[in-house]
């Protein structure tokens, strides 16, 4: 399957659809028309699909599962806060320790 980053596969509708208005505007008439009635329809046609999907997974999970999902997500930001602050802590030390040229007392 191909992976993009989300980034560019959250901006992918509407990159059809200003493809679409901007060959509609920009080429001659005859020559645009198919070009940017495909970008078009293919843009509505992505959001639509995107919408539908997301509402019926949404739809899908139980009380249950979500709660489920926002506790293994509040524990992954805990950990993540909490190696953040270990980092921030060993950064502190290193350079008081560096400034003042002896060590001092681990206290936490």
């Amino acid at each position: 399957m191909l992976w993009w980053p989300k980034a560019i596969y959250e901006s992918l509708p509407a990159s059809y659809l200003v493809a679409g208005l901007t060959s509609l505007y920009e080429l001659p008439k005859p020559l645009a028309l198919w070009p940017g009635c495909t970008f078009l329809c293919a843009g509505a046609l992505a959001i639509f699909m995107r919408v539908q999907y997301r509402n019926r997974r949404r739809l899908s999970l139980s009380s249950d599962e979500l709660r489920h999902v926002h506790r293994q997500q509040r524990m992954v930001d805990r950990r993540a806060e909490a190696a953040l602050k270990e980092f921030e802590f060993s950064q502190s030390h290193g350079a008081q320790r560096r400034l003042t040229r002896h060590d001092i007392p681990d206290k936490r």
